[in-house]
């Protein structure tokens, strides 16, 4: 679990053996990072950043891996194999997960601004829209126009706090 190897109690863990890799025999890690907003509902911020998933792959020596590897072809390695690889393992997975993590935080901020612009726009679009109706429609009230200036500044706010969380870890031995 990664409690073992992250002093973590969440997400999962697991190891997987490629069979007939062509990169060689090496021993790779791939994160998955989850990044989605936590926010109320109501204020439907899923329509301006869905949750989305990447993985991140790392080789022992701390380069980012960009090429997919073919994870279809996993077979679980034996007991003893892995017991005999956790103390490398532990040894070397938070730099690789801090240089992950990296990785993470700047396709998080792409989100983000994609994100920040597309709420922009709309939520102003409605703000100007209720305050020109105000004044030609008593029934639009400052307190509809005042709700929507609330709900654009709570969107924005979740928005810029959002950050991505790491969700799983995989390590693969590729032979």
């Amino acid at each position: 679990a990664l409690t073992l190897l992250l002093d973590r109690n969440i997400g999962v863990t697991s190891v997987g053996r490629l069979t007939r890799s062509t990169m060689g025999r090496k021993v790779f890690f791939q994160f998955l990072f989850v990044h989605d907003v936590a926010a109320p509902k109501d204020l439907g911020i899923a329509q301006f950043m869905p949750p989305q998933a990447e993985v991140f792959t790392v080789d022992m020596d701390g380069k980012v891996i960009t090429q997919n590897l073919p994870t279809d072809d996993l077979v679980e390695p034996h007991k003893d194999l892995i017991e005999g690889l956790m103390p490398l393992v532990k040894e070397r997975i938070k730099p690789l997960l801090n240089q992950a993590a990296d990785q993470a935080e700047k396709w998080a901020g792409k989100l983000r601004d994609k994100a920040l612009a597309s709420a922009e726009e709309e939520l102003t679009s409605e703000v100007q829209r209720l305050k020109q109706l105000s004044k030609v429609n008593r029934l639009i009230t400052a307190d509809e126009v005042a709700a929507a200036e609330k709900r654009q500044a709570q969107v924005k706010d979740y928005l810029t706090k959002s950050e991505p969380r790491l969700d799983a870890v995989r390590v693969i031995l590729a032979e």
